[in-house]
């Protein structure tokens, strides 16, 4: 049986990973240790590479959805200090717009964060959310960093 514990203490991000958690042949139970929820899972099937992508395209959904606004905000904020808040605001609308038109045509962007969370579940059974984000899943942030660059360019040609 193959175990995996995802740590947070963030009520909404616990929320949300129980409420779109569907893979068969396993099992979550909740348990609080200090600060932390630990939402474990249990796989109790034998097909357990087939059920680490699955997890690590639940987390990558996951992660699309609670942080990538962040994710792009913060890419404006430290590269792009100097533009003041309407238009660091204007920057990642074009960006969000961006992201939309090209999720479209292709898929890069998801296919990317669930080989990056994939090898991470393989090799490790403790995954804390909020360190994954921060400090494992640099490629990723790396897209967002160009799709922002390319936010400013398309907004420079027009103002």
């Amino acid at each position: 049986m193959k175990s995996i514990c995802i740590k947070t203490n963030n009520s909404k991000y616990l929320d949300y990973l129980i409420n779109k958690y569907d893979i068969d042949n396993s099992e979550i139970k909740i348990k609080k240790f200090k600060i932390y929820y630990n939402l474990i899972i249990h796989y109790l099937g034998d097909e357990e590479k087939k059920f680490l992508y699955s997890i690590s395209m639940f987390l990558s959904d996951f992660i699309i959805d609670a942080f990538e606004d962040k994710l792009i905000k913060r890419c404006i904020n430290k590269n792009y200090f100097y533009f003041d808040e309407f238009e660091k605001n204007i920057i990642f609308k074009i960006s969000k717009k961006i992201l939309e038109i090209q999720e479209i045509e292709f898929d890069y962007k998801k296919e990317i964060l669930t080989e990056i969370l994939y090898d991470y579940i393989l090799n490790n059974k403790n995954f804390y959310i909020e360190g994954v984000v921060n400090f494992r899943i640099k490629e990723y942030i790396e897209i967002l960093d160009y799709l922002v660059e390319l936010s400013i360019m398309n907004y420079l040609k027009y103002i």
